[in-house]
């Protein structure tokens, strides 16, 4: 490969100003070398052992020379300049000295292969008693494996779903494998696992990347998670009418109804839509219609994601280089404190005084008292704490919303039925967080949506931290990622009749009045057989605000616009990327 030129290591002696010089550009040359290992692939941990001993041979002889060239500079750390070598010495640097090679041959080389061959070889061998799926089995190197598959996680999870029905089975992420669970009895084996057994919080940490997305208090102090539970959706009755009277204006403000069709790109649409709409309950007015201030919530639950799938990218070696570059905790923060600082200084003023006539009854509000203790209780603290609550409400919301109304589009045939449902409700008791209860064709439609199409195939994600044996046998041992593959459970047909159908009204048709089994069957309502929200103890807090928020927006959509496909009946393959046609409703 022409990714490397090594030129030399000269060993002569040089002025003292240029040992001093070298020894302090060492460090950035070894991050330097790390970093474009990753380039080897298994082969890091072996040009990382190269580099750190030539670092010690700096550590040594302080007063020598050495240099690195590289073919193409670094894409995160490029070689400062003063590390070239003098031209007095530029000849001789140009051979490699014979003693490092030496070293580099016969000791580091196979010292190299064997650790990886051993690493490789314990971390497989462990799990190889789990069938794989996707790529072809590889025993040593699952990297390899994923660099060979452009297969979609999600076919791969079909694909074992179909073949393992009720079982187990693995397949191979970048630099791990991913332990797949479809049988209900090991579902609940997960659900019931401590903390300290199989990770939530551990897992979640690794797949986004916390420490360097939403930043470590936030993450290892989730008081906030409470907040969320208890006071927001205590208070969802209360602010349903702000909730209502918001979204009534992001949708005039982005889907104008025209008595012409108008395309719109759909999740930019409904992105900016559910930002408005939960900033009025988060940080109120006029703060929650700040153009600003919502372009700041929105770039930050994108680059969340981002960012985290690039570091997880890496080498778990390489990611704390990587996150040092690519976080945005501290500008996003920063940028955030522009706007909320004030206000949030001012309410722990009034606070301190004890002394408010109006006390806001906000997230912003709840946060301050409900904080743990002065660290958390100031402004940059709940500053963070207010942008991590957006991401997290935008990402669900606006994904759920998206595919629920893309199938809308692509089955125009439904909308007369659900827009009936909302006349009659709605006329009965007004827009109240009590009429979107009693919405259960519209509540059906969209937790069909979610069991055909989801956000994701996989869900309970978990990180073994300790060695764990499921009730069948199976050993997981310490390190691994275990999650549960809900599509095996939303298309088997003994669990959902029909189950490859999109039967929208499958869930109304259930319902019984006479034994209010409506409610049990809400898409809120989660359980084995459900877990877009996930299950037990670490369900999603911010459900039911969720839930509300989008039977909103869909009731309000029903009733007031005409909607379909640019190709009439045609299913949009993304939701990220679709385009639909919309007008003022016409009847």
């Amino acid at each position: 490969m022409r990714q490397w030129s090594y030129a030399i290591y000269n060993l002569e002696r040089s002025p003292a100003a240029g040992g001093r010089h070298c020894a302090r550009h060492s460090l950035t040359l070894l991050i330097s070398f790390s970093v474009h290992c990753q380039c080897y692939c298994g082969f890091h941990m072996l040009r990382l052992s190269y580099a750190a001993v030539i670092f010690l041979r700096y550590l040594k002889y302080g007063s020598e020379h050495a240099a690195l060239y590289f073919s193409a500079p670094s894409p995160i750390i490029s070689c400062p300049a003063p590390l070239a070598i003098s031209s007095t010495h530029s000849k001789s640097s140009r051979l490699l000295n014979m003693d490092v090679f030496l070293l580099y041959s016969h000791v580091i080389l196979p010292l190299g292969i064997c650790y990886i061959v051993v690493y490789l070889v314990r971390s497989t061998l462990k799990l190889y008693h789990i069938p794989t799926v996707g790529r072809p089995f590889v025993p040593l190197l699952s990297s390899f494996s994923v660099l060979g598959s452009r297969r979609d996680h999600k076919d791969i999870i079909r694909e074992g779903c179909r073949k393992y029905k009720n079982g187990i089975f693995k397949f191979a992420e970048r630099h791990q494998w991913h332990i797949v669970v479809s049988d209900p009895r090991l579902i609940a084996e997960i659900i019931r696992a401590p903390e300290n057994v199989l990770s939530f919080n551990e897992a979640t940490a690794q797949s986004l990347q916390t420490k360097y997305t939403i930043g470590r208090e936030v993450f290892e102090n989730g008081y906030h998670k409470s907040v969320v539970r208890s006071p927001l959706t205590r208070n969802l009755g209360v602010l349903f009418p702000d909730m209502h009277d918001e979204l009534v204006a992001a949708f005039a403000d982005e889907i104008p109804a025209r008595d012409k069709w108008t395309k719109v790109f759909l999740i930019q649409a409904i992105m900016q839509i559910v930002c408005r709409t939960s900033n009025r309950v988060f940080v109120g007015l006029p703060l929650g219609r700040d153009p600003a201030y919502l372009a700041l919530n929105k770039r930050f639950t994108i680059e969340v994601f981002q960012i985290a799938s690039f570091i997880n990218k890496f080498p778990s070696i390489l990611r704390p280089f990587v996150g040092m570059f690519t976080s945005n905790v501290q500008r996003s923060t920063a940028e955030a404190f522009e706007h909320l600082g004030g206000v949030i200084a001012e309410r722990l003023t009034e606070r301190e005084n004890g002394s408010w006539p109006d006390k806001h009854n906000d997230l912003m509000q709840w946060l301050i008292d409900a904080a743990p203790g002065e660290k958390h209780r100031t402004p940059r603290a709940l500053v963070a704490r207010i942008l991590t609550i957006n991401m997290a409400a935008i990402h669900t919301t606006t994904m759920t919303s998206s595919q629920a109304l893309c199938y809308l589009a692509a089955y125009p045939e439904y909308i007369q039925p659900l827009r009936e449902e909302v006349e009659a409700v709605v006329r009965d008791n007004g827009w109240t967080k009590e009429a979107m209860d009693k919405l259960y064709k519209v509540d059906s439609f969209i937790k069909e949506t979610q069991r055909v199409k989801g956000m994701s195939s996989a869900s309970m994600m978990r990180k073994a931290v300790q060695n764990f044996t499921f009730s069948d046998g199976t050993f997981i041992p310490k390190g691994t990622i275990v999650s549960v593959a809900m599509e095996g459970i939303y298309k088997d047909d003994d669990i959902y009749p029909d189950a490859q159908t999109f039967r929208p009204f499958r869930f109304a048709d259930m319902h019984d009045p006479d034994n209010g089994t409506g409610e049990q069957l809400s898409m809120v309502n989660t359980g084995i057989n459900w877990l877009p929200f996930g299950h037990g103890k670490h369900a999603c807090p911010g459900r039911f605000f969720a839930s509300y928020e989008v039977k909103a927006m869909f009731a309000h959509l029903v009733m007031n616009y005409d909607m379909k496909m640019e190709k009439e009946g045609e299913l949009a393959q993304d939701e990220r990327s679709a385009q639909i046609l919309f007008r003022k409703r016409q009847r």
